[in-house]
């Protein structure tokens, strides 16, 4: 499925979960193999599909231009979230206007925390990697 391109959605924040079982965010950005995307509105979200996906990195290395191919797949999402996410792939993703955040846990829990932390209202891309 190619997502649709346009991120204006009013109040709506599309954002992307690194997870393989829709309740976990446990993957590196780089060793992801689904995301799930979840529309965040205030205080609501709202599940909308997993998109499967090969992952960039292994044996300890990545290639840069295969970042390219998951800025695609997430290309109508204003931020991905993931475990962790290196240097090299959060720089490429913000790049593509994808706001790349690093949080581990149960994908409820990270959602209310990005909305009570106004995180998805915040204009700036840096966020620390932690």
């Amino acid at each position: 499925m190619v997502p649709e391109m346009s991120k204006d959605r009013g109040t709506t924040r599309r954002i992307a979960l690194a997870s393989t079982d829709g309740r976990m965010v446990h993957q590196h950005f780089g060793h992801a193999q689904a995301f799930q995307i979840v529309d965040v509105d205030g205080e609501e979200y709202r599940f909308v599909e997993t998109r499967q996906t090969n992952p960039v990195c292994g044996n300890f290395s990545h290639q840069e231009n295969a970042f390219a191919g998951t800025a695609d797949l997430l290309a109508d999402c204003e931020a991905v979230v993931a475990a962790r996410i290196g240097p090299a792939a959060s720089d490429y993703m913000n790049g593509r206007g994808i706001r790349a955040l690093t949080r581990r846990g149960v994908i409820e829990e990270i959602l209310r925390s990005l909305v009570s932390e106004k995180t998805l209202e915040d204009t700036g891309y840096e966020e620390e990697l932690t």
